[in-house]
Parts: C-alpha cells; structure tokens; sequence
C-alpha cells in the first residue's frame, strides 16, 4: 500500500526533504556542487524533526542545538527543544553528508538511514501466545486510541494491518530477551494515514501519524528490578539489587552461603515475574543463577 500524506502543504514539504535528502547525491552528477553550510545542515534537521516529531520548525530552530563537522559528514543534534516542547523525550540527531544528502538520523533512541523506514516490513513475526493480547483486541484498542486521541469518530473508515513481531527496533531496557510487539497500520483509500505500537499485552506504547516517528521503542515493564525493588530508587529498597550487581561483576568474593541467601530471597519473586512477563529475563540473575545452579531452589 502507498505512504502518502493527506495534507498537500505537509506532502510538498516532504517532497522538498526527499529531493534534498533522498535523491540521487549532487555531487555525483555535478562536479560544482557546493557544500552546505553549517546553517543550511541546522536548516535541513529542523525541517525533519518538524515532520518527525510534530514540532513546529520555528521552535526546533530555537532549541539548543549542536552541530559537529568532520572530513566527510555534518551531524547535527538537538540537546532539548524549546518551549513549549522541552520536555519532548527521545535522542535527537541527524548526519548529513558535506553535500547534504542523508545519513542516518535518530529521533527517539532508534537510528534509520532513510527516511521513511517501512517499520511494519521489518522484523519476525510470530504467533500471540494464548496469554498474550490478540489481534481482535488490538483493533479494538486502536479504533478506540484513535477516538480518544484524535477525535477520529468514523473509525470503521479506515482499513487496519495489525502483526505481532520480534521485532530489532523495539527492545526492553536492561534485557536480553527478545520481547514482541504489535505493531499496527491505519490506511484510508490505501493511504498510509496512521501508525502504532503496542506491548504484547496490548497496551498502547505509541500512535502517530504515518509521518512521524514512533515516540518511543522501549518496551515498559520487562525489568524485573523494578518489580522486586520498586520503581524509585528507594536507597533501602534497592540495597539488595546493588549486591546482585556486585556479585555478577565480582562472584568469586561471595561465598555459596551468601549466595544461596539471596537466591532463596529473590528465586520465589523472580518465579512469580516470569509468569507474567513470558518473554523476559533478569540477566543479572540469570548470569548468578547459570554459575550456581546448584543453589537455585528446585521450584524455579
């Protein structure tokens, strides 16, 4: 199905950007090509984070920018947008060439070297588990974020692609598991017109128009530290999670007692958390439990 924006002044902005950015390199063809300047390269990033993250191009221009030149390439990254848009979470950078054709660029933690990266085509996709949310129950959600979110009453318009995938954008943070997600396409008139992610338990991580960027690709709750110490960093709380730590990066200074200890503690909650969370692992433990096996309780 076509990508396509549904507003003429937005799709002829993008069609300037694809030109400049995506288009054959002009310094292939043309011998004068000129170089860009540090303040056409700031020019370039701030019309594609305007489209990226839905800004508008005067506030990105206003935020505090930094720009790094070397031999072959400019970067250009923005430290924190200007208000009212400053609390706008990801990592914002994008490298050019010295002609100022397109690099890569990373707008909230995941780095493409093309524009509109097709997301949906990337990726395995697998089969839901039977406790894991099914599609059925995705679409609804999404017909319903969709209401909630933009106003789009006349959901049963639009034409819906929903897969459930393994997915290498998409991790959660401190795992080495793979976790997947459902990711879903909104098309009308096969348009490409809406785009969302949500957890293998359906809840809604992002939804953006088809130009944006997802707004984030980490997966929320698949640590289990925070599980069994909490979600602050409560300095009595998280103790226990620090000798964990300690143990992984210096196991041979613990005896087997201590560590028979605290897998007694941690095996039982660590057992109750893998229930839930099928496609997660603690790696800190798991490091602990693969050199002591031995020491883990029978029950795990």
């Amino acid at each position: 199905m076509k990508n396509k924006l549904s507003d003429n002044s937005m799709l002829l902005s993008i069609v300037l950007i694809i030109v400049l950015l995506c288009g054959p390199s002009f310094a292939e063809t043309n011998n004068k090509a000129k170089k860009i300047t540090k303040k056409q390269a700031i020019s370039i990033a701030a019309d594609v984070f305007s489209i990226k993250c839905g800004i508008p191009r005067e506030v990105i221009l206003k935020s505090r920018i930094k720009t790094y030149k070397k031999s072959t390439e400019w970067t250009v990254e923005f430290l924190r947008f200007a208000k009212p848009y400053n609390e706008h979470g990801g990592h914002h950078w994008i490298t050019l060439s010295l002609y100022g054709d397109l690099i890569e660029w990373s707008a909230h933690y995941h780095a493409y070297n093309e524009l509109y990266p097709d997301i949906m085509s990337m990726g395995t996709e697998i089969v839901p588990a039977e406790t894991d949310a099914q599609q059925t129950e995705i679409l609804q959600k999404i017909a319903c974020d969709l209401q909630n979110k933009y106003s789009i009453s006349d959901t049963e318009a639009y034409e819906y692609e929903a897969r459930f995938k393994l997915h290498p954008c998409f991790a959660a943070d401190y795992n080495t598991s793979k976790v997947p997600v459902w990711l879903v396409n909104v098309y009308f008139k096969e348009e490409l017109v809406w785009k969302a992610a949500y957890t293998y338990r359906g809840e809604l991580m992002s939804l953006v128009s088809a130009e944006q960027d997802f707004t984030t690709y980490t997966i929320p709750n698949e640590e289990f530290d925070k599980y069994a110490f909490g979600p602050e960093r409560d300095a009595k709380k998280w103790e226990k999670h620090n000798v964990i730590r300690s143990i992984t990066q210096n196991i041979n200074e613990y005896s087997e007692e201590d560590i028979k200890q605290l897998l007694d503690e941690q095996i039982p909650l660590y057992r109750e958390w893998l229930k839930e969370h099928p496609y997660s692992t603690d790696p800190q433990l798991e490091e602990i439990i693969s050199y002591y096996p031995q020491l883990v309780p029978d029950d795990l």
